[in-house]
């Protein structure tokens, strides 16, 4: 009896319910588990209630077709902005809601003109999905990535709703692709289009028996480029003092930046930390061991800290060299601003989860350091003009060969709407 009982609960279909079931339950007390962190945190007692009152009170009053996109956080919103962009200006007849997640792209974007309105996507419940659905009853929905909200998407399948998601980025060990995992993998199997950023993600998705896959390539190159363009061509010049930007840097990248700033004397430093609030930037300066000075000072130093937001797209611009922070514990940041505008860039190691990352060393254009002996070697390496020139061709190449995700998407998108 009791072999017959741990058959039946060790059963291939009896775990696939179970992790059904235990989804619904962790999601159910993720809801109250916010709700206690909201009395210990002010941001998060906020969002909760913006989430809350923004689902009570929502009204789409318009005849128009739904579109609704939906980014975890602004990350996500970067990728998904030129595709929002072509849709608002090209297709006028629809009412396009955009939601977020995340604090951090709701916070940041909430006002963007590509969007009808902006809201913070509600947790997961079955009756609210059912509930917000039902009210929006969305034409279309374009997600990013591997933001996948189950319940959501059961209610988007029941709605005959049209459903894509772009730059999808998946791995091996991602829980998609194992077996009790199989119904949520049978629900992304019915959606219209899965458009992949790499071919890892392609190959992973074929395996495992999607038919509904297209290799699209990254959106946020189209992004880049677009925003590069907006600037002035890049004012770097041979004969001036060389600019290598520290990107999105954290206290403790700072013993290897002493290091290298005091073997580099020729070049000027611009010490950009992804934080920039005051606590963060008072360990930055404490950890300097060189003279600096601030972005603001009237008479800057060879070193500067930058403690303002939307600095640092623009110092690319001007810049000869730059390494992106993050790398040394796997929280790499943004790569693709520093190479599309012309920068040979170093990174630190851990970077399993960023295609874009391992697309960029390969092709010669990224490279991958350890320590601060790997960086000074990364500099004398492009100081030489034909080095240097070389990395550029790369570049153009990699823009060339890459652009044009966006519009791709868009073509699917029109001829699913016609």
């Amino acid at each position: 009896m009791d072999a017959t009982y741990h058959k039946k609960i060790g059963s291939p279909k009896t775990n696939i319910l179970l992790i059904s079931l235990f989804y619904n339950l962790g999601i159910y007390l993720f809801g109250p588990f916010l709700k206690v962190l909201g009395l210990l945190n002010r941001d998060i007692k906020k969002w909760n209630q913006e989430r809350k009152k923004q689902l009570e009170e929502l009204q789409l009053i318009t005849n128009k077709p739904v579109v609704m996109v939906h980014c975890a956080s602004l990350g996500e919103y970067e990728q998904i902005q030129p595709l929002l962009k072509l849709i608002k200006e090209s297709e006028n007849e629809h009412f396009i809601l955009l939601t977020f997640f995340s604090p951090s792209g709701y916070n940041a974007r909430h006002n963007t003109p590509y969007a009808d309105k902006v809201m913070y996507l509600p947790i997961d419940y079955k009756t609210i999905m059912t509930k917000l659905v039902r009210k929006v009853n969305p034409t279309f929905f374009i997600g990013v990535k591997y933001e996948f909200w189950w319940n959501l998407l059961t209610q988007l399948h029941r709605n005959k709703t049209h459903i894509i998601y772009t730059n999808v980025s998946l791995q091996k060990e991602h829980y998609i692709f194992k077996f009790i995992f199989k119904r949520y993998k049978n629900l992304l199997q019915k959606i219209d289009m899965l458009f992949v950023q790499d071919k890892t993600s392609l190959e992973l998705l074929s395996a495992s028996g999607f038919t509904n896959i297209r290799l699209n390539g990254d959106m946020k190159v189209d992004n880049v480029v677009a925003r590069l363009n907006t600037l002035k061509q890049p004012e770097r010049a041979s004969n001036d003092q060389k600019i290598f930007v520290w990107g999105s840097i954290y206290p403790y990248e700072m013993l290897m930046i002493n290091e290298v700033i005091s073997s580099t004397p020729d070049y000027k430093h611009y010490i950009v930390p992804h934080h920039v609030d005051d606590k963060t930037i008072s360990i930055i300066r404490s950890k300097l061991t060189v003279e600096y000075s601030m972005i603001e000072s009237l008479n800057p130093n060879n070193v500067i800290i930058v403690n303002k937001i939307g600095l640092l797209f623009k110092l690319y611009n001007q810049a000869y060299m730059a390494y992106i922070g993050g790398g040394m514990k796997g929280g790499l940041h943004n790569i693709l601003e520093p190479t599309i505008s012309g920068l040979p860039t170093a990174i630190g190691p851990i970077h399993d989860k960023f295609p874009e990352a391992f697309q960029l060393i390969q092709q010669g254009i990224v490279t991958e350091i350890k320590d601060a002996k790997d960086i000074i070697s990364f500099i004398q390496k492009y100081n030489d003009s034909n080095e240097y020139n070389l990395v550029q061709k790369h570049i153009k190449h990699y823009i060339q060969s890459n652009t044009g995700a966006t519009v791709e998407v868009y073509e699917y998108f029109k001829s699913m709407i016609v």
